[in-house]
C-alpha cells in the first residue's frame, strides 16, 4: 500500500494506491471511514455510484486503461477504478492500479470540489480515444463483412469489439447518472459543466 498526502489551504488530499484486504481496517481507524464503502471501493468490476453520508461524499468512477485489441469483454479488464472519499477538510482516494494523471500539480488555493471534478475529467478522457477507435473498427470489420468476407476470426474480432463498445457506453451513461445525482455544492462548479458537456458529445452518444 502507498499513501501520498498533498496539503492545500484549505483542505488535504490523501491518495492510497493498492491496498490490500489486510489493510482496510487500518484505514477505516485512521481516516474515519466506512468499512463497507471501503470494501466497495477495492470490488472487482464495481460500477460508478454515488452515496451521501452523514459527514461524507462517496464516489466511484472508472478510467480505461485497456487496449481495444484485446479480446476482453468485462468492465473489471477494460478499465480501473477511484474511490472518492470526500470530507469538509479532506479528499481520499483509494484506487488498486496506478493513474499517471493523479500527479497533477494544483494551486494552493484551490477547493476540495475543484480538485475531486479536475481528477473525475481527467478519468473521463482516457475514454474518448478507444471510444473512437472502437467505432472506427465496427465500421471497418462490418464493412469487410458486408463484402461477403465472413471469416469466423473476423466475426470473433466483431463481437469482442461490440462488447468492449457497448461496456463503455454503459460505463460512461452512469457516469453520466452518477455526476446528476450530486448534490448542489458539486453541481456548481463551472467544472461539473465542463464533465456534462464531454458526457453529451457525439463521440460518447453514437
Amino acid at each position: 500500500m502507498k499513501i501520498t498526502e498533498k496539503v492545500f489551504e484549505s483542505f488535504k488530499w490523501i491518495d492510497i494506491e493498492n491496498p490490500i484486504k489486510e489493510d482496510l481496517e487500518k484505514i477505516t481507524k485512521d481516516h474515519g471511514l466506512n468499512y463497507y464503502l471501503i470494501k466497495d471501493s477495492l470490488e472487482k468490476g464495481h460500477l460508478p455510484k454515488y452515496e451521501k453520508t452523514y459527514k461524507i461524499d462517496f464516489f466511484i468512477f472508472r478510467a480505461y486503461t485497456s487496449d481495444i485489441k484485446l479480446h476482453i469483454d468485462e468492465v473489471g479488464e477494460m478499465s480501473n477504478k477511484i474511490a472518492f472519499f470526500i470530507f469538509e477538510d479532506k479528499l481520499i482516494t483509494i484506487h488498486r492500479a496506478h493513474f499517471n494523471f493523479l500527479n497533477i500539480h494544483e494551486e494552493k488555493h484551490i477547493k476540495i470540489n475543484e480538485l475531486f471534478l479536475r481528477i473525475v475529467k481527467l478519468m473521463l478522457d482516457t475514454f474518448q480515444k478507444p471510444t473512437i477507435d472502437l467505432s472506427n473498427k465496427i465500421s471497418e470489420i462490418e464493412r469487410t463483412i458486408f463484402l461477403k468476407d465472413h471469416r469466423k476470426v473476423l466475426l470473433e474480432e466483431l463481437y469482442f469489439i461490440k462488447s468492449q463498445s457497448r461496456i463503455l457506453k454503459k460505463v460512461l451513461h452512469i457516469t453520466q447518472s452518477v455526476m446528476e445525482q450530486s448534490v448542489d455544492n458539486f453541481r456548481s462548479s463551472y467544472q461539473y459543466q465542463d464533465i456534462k458537456d464531454e458526457l453529451l458529445k457525439p463521440t460518447y452518444l453514437q
